[in-house]
């Protein structure tokens, strides 16, 4: 099933990891192929800072989480 995702489903996923959503990103053998702009990523990065701040990961831990998250999604111009 093709999914098109926006950066609120992203953030709400990264800030919490334990929501359906994330769930349904992270599950290694889920049969969703999501798909965004990337647009998404130049979003996420003018918010990083705020979204640190709120989830509490470092740095480090939060580009680690981003690039999973991001790996499981299609970008398309």
């Amino acid at each position: 099933m093709r999914i098109v995702v926006d950066t609120n489903v992203v953030f709400s996923a990264m800030l919490n990891s334990n929501s359906k959503i994330a769930k349904i990103f992270l599950h290694p053998k889920s049969k969703f192929n999501f798909y965004a702009t990337e647009r998404l990523l130049d979003e996420i990065d003018e918010h990083s800072e705020k979204l640190i701040k709120l989830s509490g990961y470092s740095e480090a831990e939060f580009k680690r989480i981003l690039a999973i998250f991001t790996h499981k999604i299609r970008f398309i111009n």
